[in-house]
């Protein structure tokens, strides 16, 4: 799925240069084709430390891809070459490192069989495909309004729209813990 998805990004890369765009965004999108597996790689990471409920190896996995990358931005930064090419790059690097240590502490853990990975390929495609139209859906739903406001009113007030964004999502911890305590008081209130 990942090499799709990286082939994927990489042709439409090849479609940005054929199409003449500017070559920072078709950089940019081939950047993004060679950052995907090594990021999509320590999620998977994460998510396998969860489910072996041992959240200190999803951390460990973080705070490597973290302090790498934050540190190859700073240098980045320092010597005045910080673009969002070079910071994906970065991120690509973090990710990168820090998921080839967690591959290499578990390699026992995983074996490579074809005929297994078919079986579960189609069995996680039939229950996978509903969940995949919800996330696509939400992120859709997320995204659909940043992009309206690129088409309508250009680059700069989709900045300012996410700037603004970000500064209201500074209050999500405060409301969904807020929520997390009255939603079990609305619940019994309800109930009485």
């Amino acid at each position: 799925l990942i090499a799709v998805l990286s082939i994927s990004v990489l042709l439409v890369a090849a479609g940005l240069v054929i199409s003449g765009a500017s070559g920072t965004v078709a950089g940019l999108a081939a950047m993004l084709a060679a950052a995907m597996p090594p990021v999509l790689l320590r999620e998977f990471a994460r998510r396998y430390g969860f489910a072996l409920l041992e959240p200190r190896q999803a951390l460990a996995t973080d705070l490597v891809a973290a302090i790498l990358s934050m540190c190859c931005v700073g240098l980045l930064g320092l010597s005045g070459q910080l673009t969002a090419i070079t910071a994906m790059a970065a991120l690509a690097v973090g990710c990168g490192v820090s998921v080839a240590g967690w591959l290499i502490c578990l390699r026992r853990n995983f074996e490579f069989d074809l005929e297994a990975s078919r079986l579960n390929a189609r069995a996680s495609i039939r229950f996978g495909k509903w969940l995949l139209s919800g996330q696509i859906a939400l992120q859709a739903q997320g995204y659909a309004a940043h992009w309206i406001t690129l088409a309508i009113g250009g680059a700069a007030a989709t900045g300012l729209y996410s700037a603004c964004l970000s500064i209201v999502a500074l209050s999500n911890p405060f409301l969904f813990g807020y929520f997390n305590i009255l939603t079990p008081k609305f619940v019994r209130v309800l109930k009485d």
